[in-house]
């Protein structure tokens, strides 16, 4: 998991996925690897977010997933029963380590905004003409982490806040400039 800070990291996580992808969508035609690297970044991040390392942060999907999201419409039933589903939680802290409590709405909580990165990226791999996982996996991208010189294949997951954040404001600029 890519990690930015303790309140809602996810939110931040997935809104990295979808600009990785806006990326792709703007630049294609790159030669491939940075395509390559940011679509395998994206993958990743939203197989951890849904639950391949064995806890989804995704209200009623996947394995072991969320159960008491701090969300009102997570109150309309009687106990035990599930109002909410494909939601989006903020997920865990730095450490991997997180409290499925109502009142624990720091990692806990469901919000539009938190959400409407991650529905975009799924959005955005659905849409296809992406690299596929098993084409991250052939290349040993399939940690999520990567350079887009192919020089260090390793690069922590904070080195890609700054890079997609300055493509995803030249693609607005440049889409707000034609």
């Amino acid at each position: 998991m890519a990690y930015i800070d303790a309140w809602g990291n996810l939110r931040y996580v997935a809104n990295q996925a979808f600009m990785a992808l806006l990326h792709n969508k703007a630049y294609k035609d790159d030669g491939g690897r940075r395509n390559l690297v940011y679509t395998c970044f994206a993958r990743k991040q939203l197989r951890y977010m849904m639950g391949e390392t064995g806890k989804s942060y995704v209200v009623g999907v996947g394995a072991n997933p969320v159960c008491r999201e701090h969300h009102r419409a997570a109150s309309c039933g009687a106990l035990g029963t599930r109002c909410v589903y494909g939601a989006l939680v903020g997920g865990p802290g730095a450490e991997d380590e997180f409290d499925d409590s109502r009142e624990n709405y720091q990692q806990n909580e469901v919000a539009l905004d938190w959400n409407a990165g991650f529905s975009s990226a799924l959005a955005g791999l659905a849409a296809g003409d992406m690299p596929s996982w098993d084409e991250c996996s052939k290349t040993g991208l399939s940690s999520g982490r990567g350079s887009t010189s192919g020089a260090d294949e390793r690069a922590p997951a904070g080195a890609w806040v700054r890079p997609l954040l300055v493509a995803a404001a030249a693609v607005a600029v440049g889409r707000l400039m034609a």
